[in-house]
């Protein structure tokens, strides 16, 4: 059995040698379209025909014919979808890709590629990750957790993200996103919580009362975010209903502890036994921590 032959433009084609030693050509068409050829008498001697069927091809993938036009931004988000600009040890976050083709044509076989810029020793990654195709007009979404090692030092990390085009080097405008680290250090929890007044049960109006202690570094201008679930309704200290309350501190000092208070209402068509608040711990646009305010009844 001979070796199997390239055509031209670089593409290897499936041969298969029977006794006479030819090798059959399928590609895609309108029609089909097959090629035999024979390495006799020291050349290549070429057959073609048609057949009015199509055909799936055998063999790698065309290129495309003309570039695409390609753009792409990026940033980070938690594994719940929220946008975040800062990741803390033992955390993983995804950086998220977003490639657009604005051309007429397809984009094939794209390479995402992440290099990291500074501080980036202790975030584990992956670096190239593959994009079989883009059609024109579409916009793909590519996600690349990132993860945070132990020791993680205070600072910035940066990286550059590209996505190579491999045929015509038309390649989307490379972009740098940066994401700031967090150590533990900076670690603000819950230490207690009680009810003032009233009790927490459907129809019951309750004054609440949670402590949060800053186990780290001296923080200003720390913001708790507080979010109930559907049915349960928070006042703040004017008495305006919402779901969502906002309380703000503009200096938490190290090891000191901060309380704060808020009304709540449960409908009386909550359909669960137990309530949980989500809360959050923000510094400049920067997640800190998260807790819950849990009762039951």
């Amino acid at each position: 059995m001979g070796n199997p032959i390239y055509s031209g433009g670089g593409f290897l084609e499936t041969c298969f040698y029977p006794r006479e030693k030819f090798g059959i050509y399928l590609s895609v068409s309108t029609q089909l379209k097959f090629k035999a050829y024979s390495r006799i008498g020291g050349g290549i001697r070429y057959y073609f025909g048609n057949r009015p069927k199509i055909e799936t091809s055998i063999g790698r993938e065309t290129p495309p014919k003309m570039p695409p036009a390609l753009s792409a931004v990026a940033f980070f988000e938690r594994p719940d979808g929220e946008r975040t600009r800062s990741i803390e040890e033992g955390e993983k976050v995804n950086l998220v890709i977003k490639i657009k083709n604005t051309g007429k044509y397809p984009a094939k076989n794209l390479e995402v590629k992440l290099t990291p810029i500074k501080n980036c020793e202790n975030l584990r990654f992956q670096k190239s990750v593959v994009v079989s195709s883009i059609s024109p007009g579409q916009e793909i979404t590519v996600k690349i957790p990132v993860c945070a090692g132990k020791s993680l030092k205070e600072g910035e990390a940066k990286f550059k993200v590209e996505v190579l085009e491999p045929y015509f080097g038309a390649d989307a405008e490379p972009v740098e996103v940066a994401i700031k680290l967090s150590s533990k250090t900076r670690k603000i929890v819950l230490q207690k919580k009680n009810i003032e007044e009233g009790e927490v049960a459907p129809g019951k109006l309750a004054t609440v009362k949670f402590t949060l202690l800053n186990k780290g570094n001296s923080l200003k201008n720390v913001e708790i975010l507080l979010s109930a679930p559907e049915g349960i309704t928070l006042f703040d200290d004017y008495g305006n209903p919402s779901r969502n309350l906002r309380f703000s501190v503009e200096t938490f000092g190290a090891n000191t502890t901060s309380s704060f208070s808020f009304q709540m209402f449960v409908s009386k068509r909550y359909p669960q036994k137990t309530v949980i608040l989500n809360g959050k711990v923000i510094q400049k646009d920067s997640v800190l921590n998260t807790f819950t305010l849990t009762f039951q009844f």
